[in-house]
């Protein structure tokens, strides 16, 4: 997964590897009941919320 800001690769990571855990691990994502589990396995693009209303605006892909 490479996330994008402006033109600038700001992070990357690949999915359900020990790398991937050791980060969920250490991070505030550890406690939350079925993390893991609800991270689609298909799909090309993640839009998320944190259970609160939330509006995108002007998304582009290419």
């Amino acid at each position: 997964v490479t996330h994008t800001q402006n033109g600038v690769k700001v992070v990357e990571y690949t999915l359900w590897t020990k790398d991937w855990d050791r980060m969920v691990e250490n991070s505030k994502f550890k406690s939350f009941p079925g993390f893991q589990e609800g991270v689609s396995r298909e799909g090309y693009i993640g839009l998320q919320d944190h259970g609160y209303a939330i509006w995108f605006r002007n998304v582009k892909i290419r």
